[in-house]
């Protein structure tokens, strides 16, 4: 999967609803569902034309998902309250092998 650097990426401000896309960019902001909710995991992704917010469902924990740290991001968009997200992506960390 391409790294946050590289070519062949959509930019999230051209990502249209029901598109499967690969964006990239850098997680701002990290939220974490409470303890009494179903588990979920969203980041914030920005690549300079927009935020996608990624949303791993059934997490509160991902080793390396938190703010500062690049990635690429693989999945289908749904706009949900005029929110772009992508839900449980594949994802490759910036610097992982």
């Amino acid at each position: 999967m391409p790294d946050a650097r590289t070519e062949g990426t959509t930019p999230v401000g051209e990502a249209r609803e029901r598109a499967t896309v690969t964006v990239a960019g850098r997680i701002v902001r990290t939220e974490v569902s409470p303890l009494d909710g179903p588990a979920r995991l969203v980041a914030a992704v920005d690549d300079g034309t927009g935020v996608v917010e990624i949303v791993f469902m059934g997490r509160r924990l991902i080793p390396g998902i938190r703010p500062g740290q690049r990635l690429a991001a693989h999945g289908r968009v749904v706009s949900e309250d005029g929110v772009l997200r992508i839900h449980n992506p594949r994802y490759d960390l910036e610097g992982s092998a």
